[in-house]
This record gives structure tokens, C-alpha cells and sequence, in this order.
């Protein structure tokens, strides 16, 4: 279970950084990678198209996450994806 203070401190970085996109939700969900090092899995949903997220922010993203949710005790590495929401509801119909 993922400590609410750390998935609010990703959101609030997510929506900072990308101030030009709406972040319509986060999923956030601890797991381990392939070497045992525990990570967190950030599915990111947002409004518009792909081409709308700056690639610039996107990869300097992590430099700005890692302090914020390391206050809260969480040193796990954050694997982020961005699905535009138009996409999430092709996948997932239900979510329409």
C-alpha cells in the first residue's frame, strides 16, 4: 500500500511540471523490478494527445519526484507512463 502523502507529493509534481496538460488521475502501485529492487509503478492518465506532453519535462521528471517523496520515507524508483485518456478508455471500456 503506497503512503497517501507520497501518491499526493507525485501528483502535485506531475501537475507543477505538466501545468500545460490536465492530469485526470494517478495510479500509483509498489513493485519490484527484475534485480529485487523495489520500484512504484505511476500510471499517468491525462487529457490530450501525446504529442501534447513536452518530452523535456517528461525526462527530467524523476529530478524533481525523487526529493519530493523521499521526505515521506519512500526510496523506491519511480517507473513512470503516460496513457492519454482517450487511449485508457479504448483499453478500458468500463472506464468510459
Amino acid at each position: 500500500m503506497i503512503n497517501k502523502k507520497v501518491e499526493q507529493a507525485i501528483k502535485s509534481v506531475l501537475e507543477e511540471r505538466f501545468d500545460d496538460v490536465t492530469i485526470e488521475s494517478i495510479k500509483v502501485e509498489p513493485d519490484v523490478d527484475d534485480d529485487g529492487d523495489a520500484i512504484l509503478r505511476v500510471q499517468v492518465i491525462f487529457d490530450g494527445t501525446k504529442k501534447a506532453l513536452d518530452a523535456r519535462k517528461a525526462s527530467g521528471l524523476l529530478r524533481y519526484m525523487r526529493p519530493e517523496i523521499e521526505k515521506f520515507g519512500e526510496n523506491a524508483f519511480p517507473i513512470i507512463s503516460f496513457i492519454s485518456k482517450s487511449d485508457f478508455r479504448k483499453k478500458n471500456p468500463a472506464a468510459a
